[in-house]
């Protein structure tokens, strides 16, 4: 079947006999966007009873093969097959018939709807003319209870959580008769225990019901524990194809890094200010003073905090010396977002006290917060930190213009080049005189750490820094992260919902319940994943707990 393409009869034609079937899949796929080929020969099988791992860098041609599955877009070459026959979809609306569905990493849920009017959407229960609004409602609410989404089917879709509303759109999907079922980074806005309920969901739903899945995630802790085979893409070819059990964690991460991202991960970038230190294993050495534990020669400098409160923090104490990772730690709704925000300028304390280098520390707005050398790398990059109306260069001096300018002329040659010889030190792949929307996720993500590294920060913030980003791109941040930490002694505090991220990057954890922070670091080298869940939940003897972790 060598050049099956779109566009040709009406019967769909049966495939030959080594991909009859059964399934869902690609035919030596090819899809061109201008000079860029995003996918190139690609073939791929999701069967029933199955889950299909996909994994790789951002840019590797993921979401184009799932919008070609999904109907949203035709290959330029290849073929899309359903049990056997070749397809054509000339839509979503195709697909679906078909049992095909597909839930985006954007939802796209319509903040004005019902639970149940969003489940029920395009497939209204009609009884002589008249919505049955209470049988929809009651059967949505059943849906809602058999995946614990823990919402009230009458609750409109912009009063949930992000993590609700990914829930949601999953139980939808499985409404509307879906056999297949492609999931894009469906885990990125859950908590632990959401997280682990879906995937315990999806195995049940492959085994039970019969259902495909192609699950795409960046989180090979999740892909191992609930795949049945795994597909690793780089540059819009597969690089490897296997079974879970006959595949480890190392050759799918060098499939997906190769040698070129490999090398990069491993470079270091280099510091304007202050000489190379390494970093220090271990814990601080323990002398609370105000309720935070500090290290010698830590006091009156980097950032500390004493009893901070607002609407919705009831007391934080913290502390992040110079030259030192600290995680702040937490489940959703814990406040840890707050805390950011509130260091960032952009929520006020009611009381309590922050100082930075000493002097005290309290911004009235996020350019007062930038002015004192606090930078902010935002958990939304979309919503909060790109500018999409202006081009990738410009994204990044937004926040240092006046630093090239003189009697309020801008020295544009001055400021491009710096701003080149940042990204390129990001090694920030695509059009950089494009607006940067129009780079993939972890280039995205890159270039807000440019902007950050121009800034010449005296503190660093980072609320979820690799999230929705690949493991070759994720690797590179955390390398830029341990950097900007050892070699220009630069206090960074990050926020991050996954233990193994916390557990990688940072010297220091700082567990925060409830809007509440006593401020005393956990050396990461003393905790497990599982210690930081049941601290998170204060379910743990913190004492005891360390002697058995150790």
């Amino acid at each position: 079947m060598t050049g099956d393409t779109y566009g040709q009869p009406s019967a769909p034609p049966l495939l030959d006999a080594e991909t009859r079937g059964g399934g869902l899949g690609l035919r030596r796929v090819d899809k061109r966007y201008g000079d860029t080929l995003a996918l190139s020969q690609v073939s791929l099988t999701v069967v029933p009873g199955r889950v299909l791992g996909l994994v790789g860098h951002n840019g590797a041609g993921k979401s184009t093969l799932l919008r070609i599955l999904s109907g949203v877009e035709r290959p330029d070459a290849g073929a899309v097959w359903v049990d056997g026959a070749i397809r054509t979809l000339s839509g979503p609306a195709d697909a679906m018939r078909l049992g095909v569905s597909c839930v985006y990493q954007e939802l796209a849920l319509v903040p004005q709807l019902t639970v149940s009017e969003s489940i029920f959407l395009g497939q209204e229960d009609v009884r002589h003319g008249v919505l049955a609004k209470r049988a929809m409602a009651r059967a949505a609410q059943e849906l809602c209870d058999d995946f614990s989404v823990g919402v009230r089917s009458s609750a409109l879709i912009g009063d949930l959580s992000v993590a609700q509303r990914q829930l949601v759109e999953i139980v939808a999907a499985f409404h509307r008769n879906t056999r297949f079922l492609l999931l894009d980074e469906p885990t990125t806005a859950l908590e632990v225990g959401q997280v682990e309920h879906l995937l315990v969901t999806l195995r049940r739903l492959v085994e039970g019901k019969d259902a495909a899945i192609l699950l795409v995630d960046h989180k090979l802790s999740e892909v191992f524990s609930v795949a049945d085979d795994i597909v690793a893409m780089a540059d819009g070819h597969i690089v490897l194809e296997r079974s879970r059990s006959n595949v480890d964690r190392a050759e799918v991460v060098a499939a997906i890094v190769g040698e070129s991202a490999a090398s990069v991960v491993g470079a270091t970038v280099p510091s304007q200010v202050g000489d190379s230190v390494s970093r220090r294993a271990g814990s601080m050495d323990p002398a609370v003073a105000g309720g935070v534990s500090a290290s010698p020669g830590a006091v009156g400098a980097g950032l500390r905090v004493r009893d901070a409160r607002s609407a919705r923090l009831h007391g934080i104490n913290l502390l992040v010396a110079p030259g030192r990772i600290v995680a702040l730690y937490g489940l959703m709704g814990s406040g840890r977002s707050r805390m950011m925000r509130v260091l960032a300028g952009a929520e006020r304390l009611t009381s309590g006290v922050m100082e930075l280098d000493g002097d005290l520390y309290n911004p009235r707005s996020p350019q007062a917060a930038m002015a004192a050398g606090v930078c902010y790398v935002c958990e939304d990059r979309k919503a909060e930190g790109i500018i999409p109306s202006v081009s990738v260069v410009e994204n990044v001096l937004l926040p240092v213009l006046a630093r090239f300018s003189r009697y309020g002329v801008l020295r544009r040659r001055e400021a491009r080049k710096a701003a080149l010889e940042v990204l390129k030190r990001m090694n920030v792949r695509g059009d950089l005189s494009k607006g940067a929307l129009a780079l993939s996720g972890g280039n995205q993500q890159k270039v807000l750490f440019a902007r950050a590294l121009l800034q010449e920060p005296r503190l660093l913030l980072l609320d979820e820094p690799t999230k929705g980003v690949d493991i070759g791109t994720k690797e590179e941040i955390h390398q830029l992260i341990r950097d900007i930490s050892e070699t220009r002694r630069v206090p960074i505090l990050v926020v991050s919902s996954e233990e193994e991220e916390v557990m990688a990057l940072a010297d220091d954890v700082v567990i925060l319940r409830n809007g509440s922070c006593s401020g005393e670091l956990l050396a990461t080298g003393d905790l497990t994943a599982s210690l930081l869940r049941r601290l998170a939940l204060g379910e743990s003897e913190k004492g005891r707990d360390l002697e058995d972790a150790s």
